[in-house]
């Protein structure tokens, strides 16, 4: 395999991971109102962090800058 591409999915895993963890905070810390939907808000995060993580592992690796 292409190792820049390896790197791609790389960033594009670690960044949906990351904000797959960040979605959760706010859901610690709050209290218990009855039903929590811990599957839409990890599936919303992973989304997020996973196009951001799309967006500067393209840019970083066209640039060459990973």
């Amino acid at each position: 395999m292409d190792p820049k591409l390896v790197k791609l999915f790389v960033v594009v895993l670690s960044g949906g991971l990351i904000g797959m963890a960040l979605a959760f905070l706010p859901i610690l810390f709050r209290k218990a109102e009855g039903s929590n939907q811990y599957g839409t808000t990890a599936g919303v995060g992973f989304l997020v962090g996973a196009s951001l993580g799309g967006l500067y592992g393209i840019f970083a690796v066209l640039l060459n800058k990973i």
